[in-house]
């Protein structure tokens, strides 16, 4: 029976003990409040990183991981949050970053989820990865109240699926059946190289000054 209140210890950044009293079932609702969206189960605490840079690795550009890797860099400083893990929403905005760096992905594909359902089981998200268009596939998948960043590589309705889990070399695609955890696919993005991509939203003028550019040539009219 429990009691009342339980003392749980949970080690910080800075590797120190902090002690909570909370009551049964406590924990679980601070951990799924702060940490739960967030993929953050390499050693490192860089599985998104990890998995990104694995699919750039298996499209043939390793110059582009290295890019990345630097962008990703100045990305984290203005976000400290992100040391934690990497919620969808940042990652989100961390592939805008990319965008406005005119680094050449195909953002139309890789802002798109295919996703089409919650997936809970291995075999059923086996199924669903074989209908996909083949390709490389930036994936977050869940073990409980933890997310973890993967590749899967679809190539198509009659082949087994393969993930890339981690950056470390050998980079061998293991079956995704592996993945035995996987209770949840949070979110998927189908990375395409796009070799020689430009920003054309970088170089457009923003609202205020395109509003102020048709008043000054208004202006210039009635001269």
């Amino acid at each position: 029976m429990f009691a009342a209140n339980i003392r749980i210890g949970v080690s910080s950044l800075s590797g120190k003990l902090r002690l909570f009293n909370l009551r049964p079932g406590a924990f679980a609702n601070y951990y799924k409040k702060h940490f739960a969206r967030r993929d953050q189960a390499s050693p490192a605490g860089g599985c998104f990183m990890d998995a990104f840079r694995a699919a750039l690795y298996h499209l043939g550009d390793p110059g582009l991981a290295s890019t990345a890797t630097e962008l990703w860099m100045n990305f984290e400083r203005d976000h400290p949050g992100t040391v934690d893990g990497v919620s969808r929403a940042e990652a989100t905005e961390f592939f805008r970053v990319l965008q406005r760096n005119d680094f050449p992905l195909d953002y139309d594909l890789l802002f798109q989820s295919p996703l089409d359902a919650s997936y809970t089981d291995v075999k059923r998200f086996q199924s669903f990865v074989q209908s996909l268009r083949e390709g490389v596939y930036l994936t977050s998948v869940g073990d409980g109240l933890v997310g973890h960043c993967v590749v899967v590589l679809a190539k198509g309705p009659d082949a087994a699926v393969s993930v890339l889990d981690g950056v470390e070399p050998p980079l061998n695609p293991k079956p995704l059946t592996n993945l035995e955890y996987l209770d949840k696919v949070k979110w998927m993005g189908l990375m395409k190289l796009n070799p020689g991509y430009r920003c054309r939203r970088g170089k457009r003028k923003s609202r205020p000054n395109r509003k102020k550019a048709r008043c000054e040539k208004k202006k210039q009219q009635k001269l």
